[in-house]
């Protein structure tokens, strides 16, 4: 039963991040979607998650031994890191609470408080992101931005779960829409809140069309100036609209800039499902930190491969990643 359970997670995570983001595109192995990858110092940092039952964290995060990257150079050859020489952190073994002073991720919640949603709908929200907070992972740091026609200032990051529940259920004014300054703001926040953490994201819950948002009048400008900030800084947006009176081709280039995602949900009642389905992608997540022997610029292709347990000295691969 267990298995049949997780067969039907990994189908889902195919179909729903399917019309978002190509999976893995352009390679040749279906076991991870890459978030984000960088250099910090001297450290190279691969952040993907598992879109295959093989990899979930249930089945590869307990049996890792061998497993390490090649570079595949563009004239030619492999660069080896072996797996002495890195560091695999899988953010669902992560649960326990002393893993509370290791933060691996930093996010935020940009959260729609505008006056289409009322108190009932309200409700739904506060009940479906308060479940969300309880099912992360401990090692994080989480901030809240509200808005409506203006947009609250962010919160302090906090790895305290109590502590990000109060702000989510704070009251806030409801009024307009502010959504592509608040989108801007949440980017905005995790891009200059320091290196510390190597993977950051923002998560956005909105039921509506933007309507008051003063930084960014057209969604042109809004697209053009926030979508590379997320892409070029790693920070995928994770973006939940509710009902079809969302912007969604804007939120959709939004979420698209970088390896972010966008799910549309037809009810404020259904919000819960989408906040497990981020969950479980939160979960699935890798954090691989490893040297980088060469120049980024060299690289094609980096491979997560897997030594043979014959001795062999052959490998299998594991997943193929295209390095742009």
């Amino acid at each position: 039963m267990k298995n049949s359970v997780a067969s039907i997670i990994f189908v889902l995570l195919i179909t729903l991040l399917a019309p978002s983001q190509g999976i893995a595109a352009g390679a040749t192995h279906m076991k991870f979607q890459k978030l984000a990858g960088f250099m910090k110092g001297n450290k190279y940092y691969l952040v993907v998650y598992s879109i295959d039952e093989e990899t979930s964290y249930m089945n590869f995060a307990t049996d890792m031994d061998g497993v390490h990257i090649r570079l595949k150079k563009r004239g030619g050859g492999d660069v080896v890191i072996q797996p002495d020489d890195m560091i695999i952190n899988s953010l669902g073994l992560m649960m326990n609470a002393r893993y509370k002073n290791t933060p691996m991720f930093r996010f935020n919640m940009v959260i729609d408080s505008s006056g289409s949603i009322d108190d009932r709908a309200l409700h739904h929200v506060e009940d479906a992101l308060t479940q969300f907070v309880d099912f992360l992972p401990a090692a994080f740091e989480g901030q809240v931005i509200k808005f409506s026609t203006n947009v609250s200032a962010p919160s302090e990051f906090t790895n305290n779960k109590d502590e990000l529940k109060r702000w989510i259920k704070a009251p806030f004014q409801r009024e307009n829409t502010a959504l592509y300054d608040a989108i801007g703001s949440g980017v905005q926040a995790l891009s200059n809140s320091g290196d510390k953490v190597p993977f950051k994201f923002s998560v956005v819950l909105t039921d509506g069309k933007d309507t008051a948002s003063q930084d960014y009048k057209t969604p042109a400008q809004f697209i053009n100036r926030i979508g590379p900030l997320s892409k070029n800084h790693n920070i995928p947006v994770f973006i939940v609209g509710v009902t079809n009176n969302v912007e969604e081709t804007t939120l959709r280039k939004i979420a698209g800039a970088g390896y972010g995602l966008y799910r549309k949900v037809p009810n404020f009642q259904n919000l819960k499902k989408a906040f497990h389905f981020i969950n479980n992608l939160i979960r699935e997540t890798y954090v691989f930190t490893m040297p980088m022997p060469v120049s980024m610029s060299s690289v094609e292709k980096i491979l997560i491969v897997k030594h043979r347990k014959s001795g062999s000295g052959k490998y299998d691969i594991i997943q193929d990643i295209d390095v742009q």
